[in-house]
């Protein structure tokens, strides 16, 4: 029996075992690209962490690139579109949405110690693979962006939030969440007493956010 041999229940197992068997390989591949980095990861490290042959591997992906951007997809992309689903039913403040997205993000990326690592990855190879940086911008970046400009922009429509450049502040709000992903993965490492803060720093950094985007009244930040 191969490390992939299917084996058939009354209930119907094998099916069960096909059909998750990408989410397998993903979960996988998302190890053994956190661990080795993209370059020096290898199809047939993430076929044994999933406990298959590499031949399966190419059964549900092309190659390495395809696989890795099913992983961004599955984790980054559906963070992202978990966003989406949140301002579409959000009817309340602006600031309350935005403190409940800066939260999702904080908790199942920057919190997740395999998923916060995916930008810092992005960001060392993006050079050397052009397709993986383009299908990052495609899957994270640019909806990621869309997101956060249509709750700035429902926050100064409804006189919640003074008028800013909102393509600006975009970068200003992704800037350091990404700086933080970035470091904890990479000279906290090296130097383990650096401190990055916990939700401290979330805290912190909602509060100077809110504190800016906040409407003025004669000049004065209103209450």
């Amino acid at each position: 029996m191969t490390q992939d041999a299917q084996v058939v229940t009354p209930l119907g197992g094998r099916c069960r075992r096909k059909d998750a068997r990408p989410g397998e390989l993903i979960d996988a591949a998302l190890d053994v690209f956190v661990e080795r980095g993209y370059a020096a990861a290898r199809l047939e490290d993430i076929a044994q962490r999933a406990g298959v042959t590499k031949g399966t591997v190419y059964l549900y992906f092309t190659d390495k690139e395809e696989l890795f951007e099913a992983v961004v997809q599955h984790t980054l992309g559906g963070m992202v579109a978990r966003g989406h689903l949140i301002a579409a039913g959000h009817t309340g403040r602006a600031a309350d949405l935005l403190r409940e997205i800066l939260g999702h993000w904080w908790r199942d990326i920057v919190c997740d110690p395999r998923a916060s690592a995916l930008p810092k990855l992005l960001i060392a190879e993006a050079c050397n693979f052009p397709r993986l940086a383009r299908a990052y911008y495609q899957i994270v970046i640019e909806p990621g962006r869309a997101l956060l400009r249509d709750v700035l922009q429902r926050g100064i429509e409804r006189g919640e939030f003074r008028p800013v450049a909102v393509d600006n502040v975009v970068q200003f709000i992704i800037g350091p969440l990404v700086y933080r992903q970035c470091m904890q993965h990479s000279l906290q490492v090296a130097v383990p007493g650096m401190q990055l803060g916990d939700g401290d720093f979330l805290r912190s950094f909602e509060e100077h956010l809110l504190a800016s985007l906040a409407p003025t009244v004669a000049g004065t930040v209103a209450p």
